[in-house]
């Protein structure tokens, strides 16, 4: 089970870097294009664009295949969204590369925690989907500062072609340590949605709406705020990210704690 936990803890991860691996170099990103910055910003939505998209797709072709199958279809589009907005010269390209790797997001982290409950012991499946999770967290702390590092060393493109092969290493991973499990779920569709007839899990939405509203807001413009407002030095905005990764962990630290459910 660990090395199934640590494969999806690297999709995670390169899932949290291609979402996030953006923002520290999207000045360059701009540039390099011919667009200005509030319009590279973009490139921010185009990403959840796809992932609003795929999550519900996936849910539907979900029972038709194994699950293994719709994780390495998952990370194959990573792979390939990746490469495509490495390799872009304009901004249709920038955009298809963002829906394309934004696409598997939502879903990745859906599948992989019905995997995990149903390899996981009795008791331990929170631990289980916790640590897949972990895989996100470290790209927040560590993989964005290093990715915005490797773009000013060499170039943006550099890191999203090195984000790009790191899933394909990811693609590998699924392949020998995650099993051939299905999900038999017979839940229709509209079924999943009777939930929200109650102001529950709306308050959670409000709650997610705002929280990553601020987040992306913050991580988006950051980088050109500090250097053509604040005066920081270009080279050093790598350490921008570097103090927010902390922040990021706390909050990962703290929603473990025993609070009162809505």
């Amino acid at each position: 089970m660990k090395k199934t936990i640590f494969s999806l803890a690297l999709g995670t991860f390169g899932l949290g870097m291609a979402e996030f691996g953006i923002m520290g170099v999207l000045p360059e990103v701009a540039h390099d294009v011919g667009i200005s910055i509030p319009v590279a910003g973009n490139m921010i939505s185009y990403y959840a664009c796809g992932v609003v998209i795929g999550a519900p797709v996936m849910a539907l072709i979900s029972s038709r295949f194994s699950l293994k199958s719709i994780m390495l279809f998952l990370a194959a589009l990573t792979v390939i969204g990746n490469a495509i907005f490495a390799f872009s010269s304009s901004y249709a390209m920038l955009a298809v590369g963002r829906l394309v790797s934004g696409f598997p997001h939502g879903a990745f982290f859906g599948v992989g925690a019905i995997i995990l409950s149903k390899i996981a012991p009795p008791g331990k499946v929170t631990a289980a989907v916790a640590g897949m999770i972990g895989g996100m967290t470290v790209a927040n702390l560590i993989g964005v500062p290093a990715g915005t590092w490797l773009g000013h060393q060499f170039s943006w493109r550099d890191t999203f072609m090195a984000l790009s092969l790191f899933n394909v290493a990811v693609f590998l991973s699924i392949i020998r340590w995650v099993p051939t499990l299905f999900d038999k779920s017979t839940t229709r569709l509209r079924e999943q949605f009777y939930f929200l007839k109650s102001p529950a899990p709306w308050l959670i939405f409000a709650a997610t709406l705002f929280g990553n509203a601020g987040v992306f807001a913050w991580f988006s413009y950051i980088k050109p705020f500090m250097i053509n407002v604040a005066g920081f030095f270009r080279r050093r905005d790598h350490l921008y990210y570097d103090a927010g990764g902390p922040g990021n962990g706390a909050g990962q630290r703290a929603q473990r704690q025993n609070f009162r459910p809505l």
